[in-house]
Parts: C-alpha cells; structure tokens; sequence
C-alpha cells in the first residue's frame, strides 16, 4: 500500500472513494480522493504521508473546493488539472499545492 488503506474520513492519511492516480514529475502519486472533496500528493516512497494540493476544504464551488472530483492529469509545467464533477467544470490547480484554482 503506498497510500490509504487506513478508512475513509479523516486526516491526509485516508482516502474516501479514490477514482485516479496519476504521476507527478517527480514520481510521487497523484491521488483523486473523490468523496473527500481533494486532491492528494502522495510520496513514491510509500511512506503514506500524503498532502492535499487541490480541495480539501469540504464541497463546493470556491477556488479552492472541488466538489467529487473524478480525473486527473498533469500539465506541462506540472499543474494538476482536475475534472470535478458536481460543479461541471474542469479546473486548473498550481502543482505546487497551494494558491487558487481556476477554471
């Protein structure tokens, strides 16, 4: 296991419906945590200390919520762009994990 597989809610730990992985630049994990309304940045080492990047802040429709995001893919510069659902939208998030998305 090199990420989740300690329940659904809670802390950056636990992963609630994840529904994509995709690579960062780097290796690390890109995870889509679905019903926890985020985006997690998992280390390649397995090490499970994963870091949210994108959501995280409960669903919604602010620049920095996403609500059940389902796909990822990782942009050039090594954004993340986020398919998320229920606001019909795709959004475009700093890699770095911090900052606003935009649409």
């Amino acid at each position: 296991t090199v990420a989740g597989g300690q329940g659904g809610l809670g802390d950056g730990q636990q992963l609630f419906y994840p529904s994509d992985v995709a690579m960062a630049p780097n290796g690390d994990f890109i995870v889509v945590d679905k019903n926890n309304h985020r985006v997690q940045l998992c280390p390649i080492s397995g090490s499970r200390t994963c870091r949210t990047v994108a959501g995280g802040q409960g669903p919604g429709k602010g620049n920095q919520q996403l609500h059940y995001p389902m796909d990822i893919a990782v942009a050039p510069n090594g954004d993340f762009i986020v398919a998320d659902q229920y606001n019909h939208r795709v959004q475009r998030c700093p890699g770095g994990g911090s900052g606003d998305c935009s649409t």
